[in-house]
């Protein structure tokens, strides 16, 4: 009868990143030698790699007179974005392309259509290849094309602002959104498409990324809804963090909110922050809220707050994305009483 003990190690620091993986590794080892495995230089029985999560650990199974030493440690590679998978109800989002800065203007039908465009393309999104998808899958539920078309042509000339890291250090970079995009001139048919280099490389090197649900982002009822709902969406299976504090001009960013629009706080507050709050709040798998951050009278910068939902809560939520859009913005605030 097989017996083993585990012996574990101290957790890990540094940022979740994704999903981890352990390597184990298995020698077969005469009982009557006391080796540490560790130290072996001969071949393996066998090596595979389990997403075993955050621990180390070392198996120690005494089986008859032979002893195999199970060793797993933490691989430094983490789980690639592109590894993930969109369904027919979700789609990916590269966490690059979520806390970004606006250098040119989005409106919330240009963030749908780009997640669209982004979502369709995912299989060979590390490929240098063009894309196609109907022109009426990113139009919707929109009779006429007048508003895909300026889309379209705002997304072909959108630069925004990315975060990445080199040299081991921060640097921000400017990267266009698309490299060209041709559409038919009259009616429908198919939009071809492609990624600039510079961003699939980004989007190849990725580890963190939000699982955006189809439903929420079409029901959402602002840029700044849709913006917020993805920042929480890529923070939210962090297993060690459930806030993040960020300036006031950081949130802006983060919200799109454009340099010269809301610049009074109240106003922001009024008309961006608080409506995005209650929406992704009502609508998204997560429980939002922020408190701000005051210096003075001054608020200097704003927690962002987030949690999972309880299994009534989040039958609240998919009730209320099943209700008529009507009347929403009174429900969510909690100014209309609902009927049992």
């Amino acid at each position: 009868m097989a017996t083993f003990g585990v012996g574990y190690g101290n957790k890990l620091g540094g940022v979740f990143l994704g999903p981890q993986k352990l390597k184990i590794t298995c020698y077969q080892i005469p009982s009557s030698l006391n080796l540490d495995p560790r130290t072996l230089d001969f071949p393996p029985f066998f090596s595979l790699w389990l997403p075993l999560g955050w621990v180390r650990c070392c198996l120690w199974l005494q089986i008859n007179a032979s002893r195999v030493a199970i060793i797993c440690y933490l691989s430094r590679m983490a789980y690639r974005t592109v590894q993930a998978q969109t369904t027919e109800n979700s789609l990916i989002k590269p966490g690059e392309l979520i806390d970004i800065k606006e250098l040119t203007p989005l409106t919330l039908f240009d963030r749908r259509v780009f997640n669209l465009l982004l979502g369709n393309a995912w299989d060979n999104i590390e490929k240098d290849v063009e894309h196609s998808i109907r022109k009426k899958d990113l139009r919707g539920s929109h009779e006429g094309n007048e508003r895909l078309d300026d889309t379209i042509g705002r997304l072909m000339g959108a630069r925004v602002v990315v975060q990445l890291e080199r040299d081991g250090k921060p640097y921000s970079r400017s990267v266009p959104l698309l490299e060209h995009l041709d559409q038919p001139i009259r009616g429908d048919g198919k939009v071809y498409y492609q990624f600039p280099r510079k961003l699939r490389n980004l989007i190849s090197d990725s580890h963190i990324f939000a699982r955006i649900e189809k439903d929420v982002m079409l029901a959402l009822s602002s840029k700044y809804a849709l913006a917020l709902y993805e920042v929480v969406q890529k923070r939210g299976n962090l297993s060690h963090q459930w806030n993040e504090t960020f300036d006031v001009e950081r949130m802006r960013e983060l919200l799109g909110v454009p340099e010269d629009k809301l610049t009074a706080y109240k106003n922001f507050k009024r008309k961006a922050l608080v409506p995005a709050i209650e929406e992704v709040d009502g609508l998204s798998s997560y429980g939002v809220n922020f408190i701000e951050v005051k210096k003075g009278r001054k608020v200097e910068a704003i927690t962002l707050g987030w949690h999972k939902k309880s299994v009534d809560e989040l039958k609240e939520a998919f009730s209320e994305l099943k209700r008529h859009r009507v009347g929403r913005r009174a429900r969510l605030s909690g100014a209309v009483e609902l009927a049992e």
